[in-house]
């Protein structure tokens, strides 16, 4: 079983924590923008300007986790993926919030996910022996849509009890607890 390799655990457990915060930050950019705009057509630019990045960049992304160090792609792209989260939430607290700077920023976040989920997928590989890696791609399945669950759900109750600032707040953290697992990892 693939748990019983403590780089796969310590990859696992961020990665479930990040995919958690990840989550929860889609309903509250969703819901806020749809709280400054009151548009509908205003999300559907907002899926735009994600998607865009992401057709420009996912090559480039992949190409990096192949020819660059994998753990180091994916520390600096959580970084960078946490420093947009508290852009959200510095600029949401101050009131200077507008559609535009949402979009600006959930462009960036795409254009970090480019290089991150490459990086992401290609290490795994390298934590589990040949004969467990089915059970890996299982058990990150089993997370990734764990997460989906969970992270909507606690997104829900933070917005409507501490503000979409918190949720800001908490995922920009989840993504320090990501490199936090990789830092032990191997040099891969």
């Amino acid at each position: 079983m693939a748990l019983q390799y403590y780089d796969f655990r310590l990859l696992w457990f961020g990665s479930f924590v990040s995919q958690m915060g990840t989550q929860m930050q889609v309903v509250a950019v969703t819901w806020q923008l749809y709280q400054i705009t009151h548009s509908p057509i205003s999300l559907g630019f907002l899926g735009l300007a994600q998607f865009i990045p992401v057709l420009l960049f996912s090559m480039v992304g992949g190409v990096a986790a192949d020819r660059v160090n994998r753990k180091k792609l994916l520390v600096f792209s959580q970084l960078f993926l946490a420093l947009t989260s508290a852009a959200l939430s510095i600029i949401s607290l101050e009131g200077f919030i507008s559609a535009y700077f949402i979009y600006g920023v959930m462009a960036i976040t795409a254009i970090a996910n480019s290089f991150n989920m490459p990086a992401r997928q290609s290490i795994l590989p390298h934590l589990v022996p040949q004969k467990h890696f089915m059970n890996a791609v299982s058990l990150n399945t089993l997370q990734r849509q764990a997460a989906t669950i969970v992270g909507p759900t606690i997104a829900g109750f933070a917005i409507a009890t501490l503000g979409v600032e918190s949720v800001y707040i908490f995922n920009a953290i989840t993504f320090l607890v990501l490199i936090c697992t990789l830092l032990p990892h191997t040099r891969r």
